[in-house]
């Protein structure tokens, strides 16, 4: 039988999130259950977790954003949000509400600019967080569930939601 090259056993509770990093073969996010409420950061080639933080619910699913600068995680008990994560330091920039239930599973779109939220309470959401892929990259956009935009990455970016413009503190400038 075969035996696993690495084997990690920090989460305290069911691994129910896993995303490998876009552009570092080597760079694995993980996310644990309702008892562990973290999310980890995992150097594959070297067996050690790069870094570790608490959520303060469980981590259900984890997608990175198409530059590696960012990831999203979708919560279960007690929030039920999603939450955006800054790549490498995972501090936390933004937290998305709008579903009723735990929100258990995340998908990018092929463009990169929207993930796709599904939850227990029965709904699909969809929600514009980054800029669609260019040959530049992108940068990204927080936008809670009712439309209001929170915040974005990209220091100085003008027009990520019709007309709204930003100033260098993640502030939106009306």
């Amino acid at each position: 039988a075969a035996e696993p090259r690495v084997k990690f056993t920090q989460h305290s509770a069911a691994v129910k999130a896993l995303a490998w990093h876009p552009r570092r073969k080597n760079l694995l996010a993980s996310g644990g259950g309702s008892t562990d409420c973290t999310l980890r950061l995992w150097d594959t080639d070297r067996a050690v977790c790069k870094r570790a933080v608490e959520t303060g619910s469980q981590v259900a699913s984890v997608v990175w954003n198409t530059q590696g600068t960012e990831l999203v995680t979708a919560h279960g008990y007690s929030n039920n949000q999603l939450a955006l994560w800054t790549y490498p330091k995972l501090q936390r920039v933004a937290e998305l509400t709008g579903h009723h239930s735990r929100a258990l599973h995340l998908a990018l779109s092929p463009d990169g600019a929207t993930v796709v939220s599904g939850s227990a309470d029965e709904t699909l959401r969809f929600w514009k967080l980054f800029e669609p892929m260019t040959r530049h990259g992108g940068s990204s956009v927080a936008v809670a569930a009712g439309g209001t935009v929170l915040g974005s990455s990209n220091a100085g970016a003008s027009g990520a939601t019709g007309s709204t413009k930003w100033n260098g503190a993640r502030k939106m400038v009306t």
